[in-house]
């Protein structure tokens, strides 16, 4: 079970903004792929110096660094693509619930009344969402065929 408060979050979500950021490392993650024949190039220039070893040592260094980021900005990517999908399903899961929950609402308010103040205070003009927004400890007392009160936990 999952309560408002944990999942409040996915109403300031945007897939799409989401999706945006993953394309833009996806772009990043070209462009370094991309300087892989940059590179090729710089390790076959042949000079003479004495600072050969030290540029030979920084372009491995740099090569090295450029194929990591690449590596990084992909899996980013992969994933932000990936999270993307997760909140939109999760946002249209959300909405089913919130539908459900006012639907049961309904029926409920029908069939019970409310016991605790909090309960008594929402009545009708409870939030969209229902009063499960309400304290979580709030108790629904049934009737019975005969008009009597009922409290379901007693049997």
């Amino acid at each position: 079970m999952t309560y408002h408060a944990d999942v409040e979050f996915l109403e300031l979500c945007n897939p799409a903004l989401i999706e945006r950021n993953a394309q833009e490392y996806r772009r990043l993650h070209r462009l370094l792929e991309s300087s892989d024949t940059a590179f090729l190039k710089a390790i076959r220039t042949q000079w003479v110096s004495e600072a050969n070893d030290l540029y030979e040592k920084r372009l491995r260094e740099a090569e090295s660094l450029a194929t990591h980021l690449s590596s990084a900005f992909r899996t980013t990517w992969k994933s932000l693509v990936d999270y993307a999908d997760a909140v939109e399903r999760a946002k249209s899961r959300f909405e089913d619930g919130r539908s459900s929950e006012a639907a049961l609402s309904e029926v409920m308010s029908r069939v019970a009344e409310p016991v605790t103040e909090t309960a008594q205070r929402r009545g009708t003009d409870a939030p969209v969402g229902g009063p499960a927004q309400a304290d979580r400890r709030t108790r629904l007392v049934r009737r019975n065929h005969r008009g009597r009160r009922r409290d379901p936990g007693r049997g």
